[in-house]
C-alpha cells in the first residue's frame, strides 16, 4: 500500500501531466506542469473548462522523468483563466496521496496496428530508401513492427502515417524474426528521443489506452 503524501512531494522532473475522468479514470485533458513550491504545483491546461473554482479529489497522472508514471489524489485549488496563455485556465495543484506508481523502465506496451514508414541510406549512403511497415506494439520505449521485405541496416528512422505522431523517431533493432510468408518482424528501441516527442507518444498511448471499448 502506498503512503499518503504530506510533505515529500513525489514529482521531481515533470513537463507534462494528464487529468483523469473521475469515474473511469479515462483521459480528460493535458497539462502544463510548472513547480510554484516544496509541496505545491501549478497546472496549466485546455480543452477543459471546469464550472468550479476547486476541486476535491482529481486524479492526476504525471510522467516524471525520476519516478516514472505517478497517478495522484489532488486538489485543484484557484481555478481560474491563465492570463499568460489565451484560451488556458491554470489551477493551484495539491498532491494528497499517490494511487499509483509505474517505474518509466517499466514502459505499458498498447497492442496497436498503425501504418508507418521506414527509412535508411542505401549501401552507398547516398539514396535513401523507404519501406511500409504495419506496427503490432507501441511503448515509449519503442515498437514492433512488420514488413515484407528484410531490412539491411541496424538503425533507421520511423515516421507514423497520418501525422498521428508529428515526429521522426530514430530507432535501433533489437530483435528480429523472420515470420514466413516474406514477413519480417523488428523489435526496436527509440533513441535521443526529445523530451517533447516522448511526452506526445506517452499521451497518445495513455488517450488509446483509456478510450471506450466497443
Amino acid at each position: 500500500m502506498l503512503p499518503e503524501v504530506t510533505k515529500v512531494l513525489p514529482i521531481k522532473n515533470c513537463r507534462k501531466c494528464y487529468l483523469l475522468h473521475p469515474k473511469n479514470n479515462s483521459f480528460l485533458c493535458q497539462a502544463d506542469v510548472e513547480f510554484s513550491g516544496d509541496e505545491e504545483i501549478t497546472l496549466s491546461f485546455t480543452d477543459w473548462n471546469p464550472r468550479k473554482k476547486s476541486i476535491c479529489g482529481q486524479a492526476v497522472l504525471f510522467y516524471d522523468s525520476v519516478n516514472g508514471l505517478v497517478t495522484c489524489t489532488c486538489d485543484l485549488l484557484d481555478i481560474r483563466p491563465d492570463p499568460e496563455k489565451k484560451g488556458y485556465h491554470k489551477a493551484l495543484c495539491r498532491i494528497q496521496s499517490i494511487q499509483d506508481l509505474v517505474n518509466r523502465h517499466e514502459d505499458f506496451r498498447l497492442s496497436i496496428s498503425l501504418s508507418i514508414r521506414v527509412t535508411y541510406s542505401d549501401a552507398q549512403g547516398k539514396k535513401p530508401v523507404t519501406v511500409a511497415g504495419i506496427t503490432t506494439n507501441l511503448s515509449a520505449g519503442g515498437l514492433y513492427f512488420i514488413t515484407a521485405e528484410p531490412l539491411p541496416v541496424p538503425s533507421f528512422q520511423i515516421r507514423f502515417y497520418h501525422n498521428i505522431l508529428p515526429f521522426v523517431f530514430q530507432a535501433r533493432v533489437l530483435r528480429k524474426n523472420e515470420l514466413g510468408n516474406k514477413r519480417f518482424g523488428y523489435g526496436c528501441c527509440f533513441e535521443n528521443l526529445s523530451s517533447n516527442a516522448e511526452s506526445m507518444l506517452r499521451g497518445y498511448i495513455f488517450q488509446m489506452e483509456t478510450r471506450p471499448k466497443n
